[in-house]
C-alpha cells in the first residue's frame, strides 16, 4: 500500500522546506552536493516519495538527480540564499501557470522539481 499524505502535511512541508533553505550558505559558498544534502537532512522523504515519482514519470527528462538540480538551481543569483530562490521560483511558477497535477495535487512545478528530488534521494 503507497503511504499518504494529507494536504495540510504536505503544505507543512513544504513552506518548511521553503524556510529552512534560508539556513542554506549563499550560492558563492555552495558545495555541489549542498541541495542533496539539505534534502535527505529536512523533507519527509517517504511522505513525498509518491509526488515524486508522479513528476518524474511525466517528465523523464527530469528523471536523474543531476537534471533536476541543474533545473532547480539554474536562476540562483551569487548570494542568493536558496529559501529566496525557492520562494522566488514557486512565485513564478503559479504566475505562468506552470502547475503540475500530481497525483492529484496541483503544486507549482518547483514544488514538483523538489518532490521529485526527494524520491531519489531516499
Amino acid at each position: 500500500m503507497v503511504p499518504t499524505i494529507s494536504r495540510r502535511d504536505l503544505l507543512t512541508c513544504l513552506a518548511a522546506a521553503g524556510l529552512a533553505l534560508g539556513r542554506v550558505p549563499p550560492a558563492g559558498n555552495r558545495t555541489d552536493d549542498e541541495l542533496e544534502d539539505w534534502v535527505r537532512a529536512n523533507l519527509p522523504i517517504q511522505d513525498l516519495a509518491t509526488l515524486g515519482r508522479a513528476y518524474r514519470e511525466a517528465h523523464p527528462e527530469e528523471s536523474t538527480v543531476d537534471a533536476l538540480l541543474a533545473r532547480l538551481l539554474r536562476n540562483r543569483r551569487a548570494g542568493q540564499q536558496l529559501g529566496d530562490l525557492v520562494r522566488d521560483a514557486v512565485a513564478a511558477d503559479f504566475k505562468a501557470l506552470a502547475i503540475e497535477n500530481l497525483d492529484g495535487w496541483l503544486l507549482a512545478r518547483t514544488e514538483g522539481r523538489l518532490a521529485a528530488l526527494a524520491s531519489l534521494l531516499l
